[in-house]
């Protein structure tokens, strides 16, 4: 897989403090996901517009979850998990969304690829405190998965810029970071940091 992706996801914070992050980093990132669990639809329907108010791309948005909000604000991409809707049916319904699936082991992975999800988010990869009861998939596992599908695949959790040349070597596409970006006192800088090994020369 040659394409090599920076995924940020969205941890909760306000809607303005997470556009005011997004903006400062927009050029240093590929996809910024709009995960809110824990908002109304309302909510993230104003504040994915008030993202675009602002300039950041609308290609670089990707709305979890909510189909909703993703059709009435022109998104193009979303991200399922793989409790919500069915891809198949969103693929079916709406074939000209790029529909990434959340998974979280190999039959998941092969089940998603089979549904018809243009690409997978597989985790979590190291230990994380969002996650604290479940342990992690490890490296071995990521590579795995990797070899038995053919759609880009990018691995989530507890990954910190180190880890990213292992991962890429893995089989990986890319990383996805919520913590690791925007629970930092400078997201700036470790989106910057995060780039410059995801980017790099191998």
């Amino acid at each position: 897989m040659s394409m090599r992706e920076l995924h940020v996801i969205s941890n909760g914070m306000s809607m303005e403090r997470l556009i005011k992050h997004a903006m400062e980093m927009q050029a240093y990132i590929d996809y910024l996901h709009i995960r809110e669990r824990d908002k109304d639809a309302r909510t993230i329907y104003q504040g994915v517009e008030a993202l675009k108010k602002a300039g950041f791309p609308v290609s670089k948005i990707v709305v979890n979850d909510r189909i909703d909000v993703a059709l009435l604000t022109g998104v193009t991409r979303v991200q399922l998990g793989e409790t919500g809707l069915p891809v198949q049916q969103i693929k079916k319904s709406f074939p000209f969304l790029h529909v990434g699936a959340s998974v979280h082991s190999l039959d998941g992975a092969i089940k998603a690829v089979e549904a018809g999800a243009d690409s997978l988010i597989y985790g979590h990869i190291f230990p994380t405190a969002s996650k604290p009861a479940i342990p992690a998939r490890g490296m071995k596992a990521l590579q795995k998965v990797a070899e038995a599908i053919s759609i880009p695949l990018v691995a989530i959790g507890g990954i910190q810029p180190a880890h990213v040349p292992d991962i890429l070597q893995a089989g990986a596409s890319g990383v996805a970071v919520l913590s690791g970006i925007l629970s930092n006192e400078n997201p700036v800088k470790q989106a910057i940091s995060y780039r410059k090994m995801v980017k790099r020369e191998t």
